[in-house]
């Protein structure tokens, strides 16, 4: 019994240390490349509206620094939005708590010792632990989107008259 609890939560915690890691460096390279689009664009307006320029090429470099600022504002609006960065090192937080479980359970494996299947079950309730982390947070973004569509707790309607 207790081999099979050990293989079940070596694959367990493999899959989720593999998938969190992958989700990390998704989030990592979106944040890194919001991020720098935005320096890059936000440079690029200011020397387009800083520059003199004399004759038709002043109205195309100010038409060019509009559509610019247009596209810096959508991707400051979009990291805002998404909060990339903070569930970002959310996810890297959950990965390095993984990681460091993962280190765990390979030492009591190796340990094989009389307590392993308790020590076993302590890992898994770890592990579970872990992962309410991730759905806690998705929970508490869900309940603050939502409440802006409930309903009044009252029952009547926000356009009733009386």
């Amino acid at each position: 019994m207790t081999n099979d609890l050990e293989a079940h939560l070596d694959t367990l915690l493999n899959e989720a240390v593999a998938e969190h890691r992958r989700r990390k460096d998704e989030l990592s390279r979106a944040s890194w490349g919001l991020n720098v689009g935005a320096i890059a664009l936000s440079a690029c307006t200011t020397v387009l509206l800083g520059l003199h320029i004399d004759g038709a090429y002043l109205d195309v470099s100010r038409n060019i620094a509009l559509v610019l600022s247009a596209a810096l504002t959508l991707i400051a609006s979009v990291n805002m939005f998404w909060g990339i960065d903070k569930y970002w090192m959310r996810r890297k937080v959950i990965y390095n708590d993984l990681v460091v479980l993962k280190e765990e359970f390979d030492y009591v494996r190796a340990m094989r010792g009389p307590g392993m299947r308790k020590e076993m079950e302590e890992i898994f309730g770890s592990y579970l632990h872990i992962l309410r982390k991730h759905t806690d947070y998705w929970e508490v973004r869900e309940r603050r989107t939502s409440v802006a569509v409930l309903p009044l707790p009252t029952g009547r309607s926000e356009y009733s008259t009386s």
